[in-house]
């Protein structure tokens, strides 16, 4: 039945539930047609509805009821794909739009919900935008406020305007921390976690999710819940924490159990899987795969069909498999809905790349990746294309590239290099904001202790004045410090392609840039740890989440990490632990200072050298000590190794560090209740420096 009929009908249950409805106030109306038009309109019952919700309108004598309503009919004549309708639907309440500057933004704000379900998100921002400027001009409610903030902050993720998004994604946490309404405030930290969750600041990500996660469980929000444990399992499977990562996936899915919901089953077991992955049980990874295709879901759900085979195929390559993979793939791509996000769309070719190459099928490898490769360019996406050119390069060697095929990829290397470029400078970006934020919330408290306690004030004021000028400069002196850290490889990484460009034509152009591509992939992963020491400063004031933690397995897991890069410079790394050892801290700052102590070991330590990393055990503390063979440290500069970019050695251009880890590594330990500290090593050799934990909570 088209819509504009649904006035048609009449019946004595219908005359009777419009009386009803007419006699209501307009909370209670806007309510009912919200639960039975747009959360939970059964088939069944959605023409009914719909008439009443026409009659209401034009019958009604509150204009505020008639726009509200018109709002629902006009979204669900949206979901069914009649933008022009719903248009039409608005225009009929323009007059009574005019009444109100609230019922004006309202309707808007569906205009803009119609623009985005078309795919002109552009237009929709703008009108968002407009809509924001309304509601601080006419002081509109806070609830108004963050709907708008909400859909605005995800169509600028959309659109890939990182920075936008994070700043609206602020600003509507600061409007739900407002309103005091904590299952929507749960929402927000949920999709803010998820920002920081792409960028991969598992730390941050982690941290806004948990806070939703524990809004949710207070709160028995099953469904949410199931979501957010599926995400705090994914994150603590790329941080490491096999245990963490497998009890947030099991709760996620006992939970979905729980609710019912055959998606929410799925999308759960989903989580799963890829978190199983992510820690290397591959094969379990794959009974979940197997058990959703065998008992949940068909191929007449194309979303969640889709997303398992691709899953699948990701752990079909895992294996080796690359023609079962490229079954799945192939199917996948057979019944990939029309309106799915395009970031799906290549995410297939992407891994159907790996697998053609696995086959050694270069022709249609090199034809896939002119797909490919372009748009992962145009979507910024560093981390896929790498895999991408990585699985290219390897191919080169064992076949023949035309000579256009060699100049299209060093092009596309060159690009990569640019897109890895700019996302070091986002990520300083970011910083740098924080900075700002920092100061920002000084100069507030300082306005808000002036109106309170002049006296007090004053003190605190010149206090906070000489922590703004510190944090200024020490702004100034990280901004030059990176920028000297980042010239030196940059430039490198430039001259590794001019040398790729130079031997194109060579007879021995492809072992050149295969050796250019190593070296280059050495260098960028240097200039992302430098980055991501400079964001670990701004996370030092973050909450501790508080475990039992087996010390010994931590360390192992550390060594594990730093094995390859001590192997390729022949040092010897040794491990001296004491018995099982568990204390009550938090696993991934031990970790991180774990991680900086033995990456400078290794870099400090000459070819053939030794590293020794011992634990000891009392009562009440754990010792946990790292010692190098390296050249020690003089006397007279270990005062500069526990501050804020301190550096042994100024300018040694063969060092990739700006000088943060010690800094950093000590602070840590402080909030963890213990120390670090700096001793000369046995017989004056190396260095050996200790970090002391206490076994119970600080």
């Amino acid at each position: 039945m088209h819509a504009r009929h649904h006035q048609t009908i009449h019946d004595a249950a219908f005359t009777s539930t419009l009386i009803g409805l007419l006699s209501r106030a307009e909370p209670e109306i806007v309510a009912y047609f919200r639960q039975h038009l747009i959360v939970a309109p059964a088939s069944s019952d959605l023409d009914f509805n719909m008439a009443l919700a026409y009659a209401v309108v034009h019958r009604h004598n509150d204009p505020v009821v008639r726009v509200r309503v018109a709002n629902a009919i006009a979204i669900v004549t949206m979901g069914n794909g009649s933008y022009d309708e719903a248009r039409s639907i608005l225009k009929e309440r323009s007059i009574d739009c005019q009444t109100s500057p609230i019922l004006d933004v309202e309707c808007d704000y569906v205009r803009a919900i119609i623009l985005m379900r078309e795919g002109l998100l552009e237009r929709s921002i703008a009108l968002l935008e407009d809509c924001h400027e309304r509601c601080q001009k006419h002081e509109l409610p806070d609830h108004t406020v963050s709907r708008i903030l909400n859909m605005l902050a995800s169509l600028y993720g959309d659109l890939g305007r990182v920075e936008d998004s994070i700043r609206i994604h602020e600003q509507n946490i600061f409007v739900r921390e407002r309103l005091g309404d904590h299952p929507s405030l749960a929402v927000a930290y949920y999709n803010y976690g998820e920002v920081w969750k792409r960028l991969e600041d598992y730390e941050t990500a982690y941290d806004y999710i948990l806070r939703a996660y524990t809004i949710e469980k207070a709160y028995n929000l099953t469904l949410n819940l199931v979501t957010s444990a599926g995400s705090l399992a994914a994150i603590q499977a790329r941080l490491g924490d096999e245990e963490a990562t497998r009890a947030f996936a099991n709760e996620a899915v006992d939970l979905a159990l729980q609710s019912g919901v055959g998606h929410q089953v799925v999308s759960a077991m989903l989580y799963k899987a890829e978190a199983l992955m992510h820690v290397n049980d591959i094969s379990g990874a794959l009974m979940v795969l197997d058990d959703i295709l065998s008992h949940h879901v068909t191929s007449e759900q194309p979303p969640l069909f889709v997303d398992t085979l691709s899953l699948r195929a990701e752990v079909f390559l895992n294996l080796n498999k690359p023609e079962a993979a490229l079954a799945d793939l192939y199917e996948a791509q057979e019944k990939l809905p029309d309106e799915q996000h395009a970031y799906a769309v290549i995410n297939l070719k992407h891994k159907e790349l790996r697998a053609l190459a696995a086959l050694g099928n270069f022709e249609r490898l090199w034809e896939r990746a002119l797909d490919v490769v372009p748009f992962e360019i145009a979507q910024k996406n560093t981390h896929s294309l790498q895999i991408s050119l990585t699985t290219i390069a390897d191919s080169f060697a064992h076949n023949h590239p035309s000579v256009e095929q060699r100049v299209t990829f060093s092009s596309w290397m060159a690009q990569m290099l640019a897109l890895f470029a700019d996302a070091d400078k986002l990520r300083l970006r970011l910083a740098n904001q924080r900075f700002a934020r920092e100061r920002s919330k000084r100069e507030m408290d300082i306005e808000r202790l002036r109106n309170v306690e002049l006296a007090s004030a004053l003190s605190r004021l010149e206090s906070a004045n000489a922590d703004l000028t510190r944090l200024a400069t020490e702004k100034d002196d990280m901004l030059s410090l990176v920028a000297h850290d980042l010239r030196s490889p940059l430039a490198g990484l430039r001259n590794h392609v001019d040398s790729i460009l130079d031997n194109l034509g060579n007879s021995s152009g492809i072992a050149i840039a295969r050796a250019e591509l190593e070296s280059m992939k050495s260098t960028i992963n240097g200039l992302l740890t430098s980055v991501r020491t400079l964001l670990d400063l701004g996370r030092s004031n973050s909450a501790l989440h508080l475990q039992l933690v087996d010390v010994n397995f931590v360390i192992r897991q550390a060594t594990d990490r730093h094995f390859s890069a001590a192997r390729s410079k022949a040092q010897r790394l040794h491990l001296s632990l004491c018995n099982e050892c568990f204390i009550e801290t938090e696993p991934n700052i031990v970790a991180a200072i774990i991680d900086n102590l033995l990456s400078n070991a290794v870099k400090y330590t000459p070819a053939d050298g030794g590293i020794t990393v011992t634990s000891t055990c009392t009562e009440d503390v754990i010792n946990i000590s790292v010692h190098d063979t390296g050249p020690g440290i003089p006397q007279e500069a270990t005062e500069r190794l526990f501050t804020r970019f301190g550096k042994l050695v100024d300018d040694d251009a063969t060092i990739d560090s700006i000088g943060m880890g010690l800094f950093l590594s000590r602070r840590m330990a402080e909030r963890l209740g213990g120390t670090l500290v700096h001793a000369p090593g046995p017989n004056n050799v190396g260095s050996t420096f200790t970090c002391t934990l206490p076994r119970h909570t600080p």
